[in-house]
């Protein structure tokens, strides 16, 4: 990083302070943004990668089981406390999965239902 980024022109109505302010902040984002990146990747080069959920064949069981625990939400079981579970089992089972995993989950989910 430059640390002495050259002058910006002035806006319409704009003071040298406004500009000094707003370069300064765009300069301290763009220096968080640089750590950031940097810890993210000593972390993956430590071995530690951000959590991604549940593994493939526990989501799939998680799913189905959300499914099958939600018809017990309705009659004739109608338990429906379990209406409850159901929600969370899902979650739990799609948390961290990207946009098709997802869908595929819930798919799977609403079949055993």
């Amino acid at each position: 990083m430059d640390p002495n980024p050259p002058e910006q022109p002035l806006r319409d109505g704009q003071t040298d302070t406004q500009r000094d302010l707003t370069g300064a902040a765009a300069q301290a984002g763009t220096d968080a943004a640089a750590g950031t990146e940097q810890a993210g990747r000593a972390d993956r080069a430590a071995g530690k990668e951000q959590p991604r959920g549940l593994p493939r064949l526990w989501s799939l069981v998680a799913a189905v089981a959300a499914g099958l625990v939600l018809a017990g939400a309705f009659p004739p079981v109608g338990f429906w406390p379990l209406a409850m579970v159901a929600p969370a089992l899902l979650t739990l089972a799609v948390w961290g999965k990207g946009h098709r995993a997802t869908v595929g989950l819930a798919l799977i989910c609403a079949t055993a239902f």
